[in-house]
């Protein structure tokens, strides 16, 4: 369960159309399915609490909600701290995967306690030959394949290969390989510029560890996340914004962004599918995700607003349209924001979403105080973990709690990435970020969290209407608290 798959594979997928589409788009394939939820109140556990091997559980939650073929997937893994299994299943139809065919279940003594679900249910494809039809095709007969699901078009067969160059992730997708010279999707090289300018068939051996001082470009910085097992790589580029030109990698806050992509991205969805944060409001997390543990680790005891990339940059309110702060006057920022001029792309959906982190982590602060630092003690000999002043007392049997409120906040949106959905949405990080407060401290945080949400137009009543996989729809600000948070 622990061992991870890694390749470049041929595959076949639905598609819309019988040649190469002419949308950029990360391997975060198509439109949100209609069906795809993601819940954490399961009507279905009840009736497996019998076993206790997730796997088991696993098995007998799938065959009572879906009739679909389907397969565990190897990166599956068992949370040390929290005891939580992060179960991943794909999707078959016809013995092919679907590539974007996902649950994902987070199981914990013998209960499903939350799962995600993007399987499609749709119309059955066109039946076609798996057997090579040309002669250079003979070379992937053996190779292994894969569907994709898109809703709408004619549901015809095509491949989708991925490769990689030294920046980027991409794959193309058509019914003639050789026919895609203009076509490449992009797959989580998070930075500013993402268009290929070559054919899609166009390889290279993936490059590693950081390009520091980047000569190939000025004023970005970027991150290419491959599923884990293989190298990523961080590039920092010089800023022609002063005089002498300003290295990026002297900017803090641009190279923890930059490397908490690699977090969020295999973190989400699990460690072997670095697809699930391509745009849209998932595009858009992965880069408050940045700003926001950026911002984070960077702050003190004594509080104060934060810019992003204000050095490297030269502007004293760095490079986002606001500061950080937790004053609406300073950063008015809501869940309405999205639907602003200017709000459509990944970078101006994080600022939102990294705002509200921002203001959640307060409240969290204002409870349980600050830690100067975020690195837990090291584990002795032994195994066992010294408590001192980062922990709380552990209770026998159950997790490790930081002490205090950033230290916690930052242990909450990261065992948030690992149970929510492929693809979330705010209203699906936001719970999932919930829920791993009431599986670390038994939910104590829970109306403070659901304030500091509400505060900014992520309460229970927050809406979207008519939403795309790129953004757009009409979001709708929600301010109200549950029910058990207004009495209290």
């Amino acid at each position: 369960m622990k061992s991870l798959r890694s390749a470049a594979l041929l595959s076949i997928a639905f598609l819309a159309s019988a040649t190469a589409h002419s949308t950029r788009k990360s391997l975060n394939f198509g439109p949100r399915h209609p069906t795809a939820r993601y819940v954490t109140e399961p009507q279905l556990t009840s009736t497996l609490v019998a076993s206790h091997d997730p796997l088991d559980v696993a098995k007998s939650f799938l065959s009572a909600y879906t009739t679909s073929e389907y397969y565990i997937r190897e990166d599956s893994y068992t949370d040390r701290n929290t005891g939580v299994t992060h179960v991943y299943a794909r999707q078959k139809v016809d013995g092919l995967e679907v590539a974007d065919g996902d649950i994902n279940l987070n199981i914990r003594d013998g209960r499903v306690l939350s799962y995600g679900d993007s399987f499609y249910r749709g119309a059955a494809p066109a039946s076609f030959d798996k057997r090579p039809s040309s002669s250079h095709a003979t070379h992937c007969a053996d190779m292994a394949t894969e569907k994709m699901a898109l809703s709408g078009g004619d549901r015809q067969m095509v491949f989708a290969e991925l490769s990689h160059t030294p920046d980027e992730l991409y794959t193309q997708n058509c019914a003639r390989p050789l026919a895609a010279v203009q076509e490449a999707f992009t797959a989580n090289a998070n930075g500013d510029s993402h268009d290929p300018r070559r054919a899609a068939l166009y390889f290279m051996i993936a490059a590693h560890a950081d390009a520091a001082t980047d000569g190939s470009g000025y004023n970005n910085a970027n991150f290419m996340t491959p599923p884990d097992g293989q190298n990523g790589r961080c590039r920092m580029y010089i800023w022609n914004t002063a005089s002498p030109y300003r290295d990026g990698d002297l900017e803090a806050g641009i190279v923890i962004h930059e490397l908490t992509h690699g977090l969020s991205t295999r973190l989400t969805g699990g460690p072997a599918n670095s697809g699930c944060l391509g745009w849209g409001e998932s595009g858009g997390m992965g880069e408050g995700w940045g700003d926001f543990l950026a911002t984070t680790i960077r702050s003190t005891k004594q509080y104060k607003d934060f810019p992003m990339g204000s050095w490297a940059a030269n502007e004293i309110n760095g490079i986002r349209n606001y500061v950080y702060s937790t004053n609406i006057t300073v950063n008015p920022s809501t869940y309405k924001t999205l639907d602003k001029p200017g709000y459509w792309g990944v970078h101006a959906i994080g600022e939102v979403w990294a705002e509200i982190l921002w203001v959640v982590s307060q409240r969290m602060i204002a409870k349980h105080g600050y830690s100067n630092t975020l690195f837990p003690p090291q584990p002795l000999e032994d195994g066992t973990v010294p408590i001192g002043d980062f922990y709380r007392p552990q209770i026998m049997g159950k997790p490790l709690v930081p002490k205090h409120g950033n230290t916690l906040m930052t242990q909450l949106v990261i065992s948030g990435m690992k149970l929510q959905p492929c693809r979330p949405s705010f209203f699906d990080a936001r719970d999932a970020i919930i829920q791993a407060d009431e599986l670390l401290t038994g939910g104590e945080n829970f109306c403070e969290l659901w304030a500091g949400f509400a505060s900014r137009g992520v309460g229970t009543d927050a809406s979207l209407r008519g939403g795309t996989p790129w953004g757009g729809g009409v979001h709708a600000d929600g301010f109200k608290l549950p029910a058990k948070c207004k009495s209290e």
